[in-house]
């Protein structure tokens, strides 16, 4: 299966809420998307794997890529989703 595949498999699990399958696809997509990152960290939030969901968002939120307006919307979602740093 191509990556575009695994996404878009990983996409339709998440939205089934069906968490496991959603992680298992989305680990196999392109990596290198922060939309990705950050679905899987919506889906570790969902099976209540807040660690692994914090190091999935902190990963979409730094992520460091040319910019988009695609991106931009992820990067404030995952920002969101962060609990705040404060010195």
């Amino acid at each position: 299966m191509r990556k575009q595949a695994h996404e878009l498999a990983g996409r339709i699990a998440l939205a089934e809420k069906d968490f496991d399958k959603a992680i298992a696809e989305l680990q196999q997509a392109n990596q290198q998307d922060p939309q990705n990152l950050y679905r899987l960290s919506q889906a570790f939030e969902a099976k209540g794997d807040t660690a692994k969901a914090r190091e999935f968002c902190t990963k979409a939120a730094e992520f460091n890529s040319l910019p988009q307006l695609n991106y931009a919307f992820v990067r404030m979602a995952a920002r969101k989703m962060l609990p705040s740093k404060k010195a």
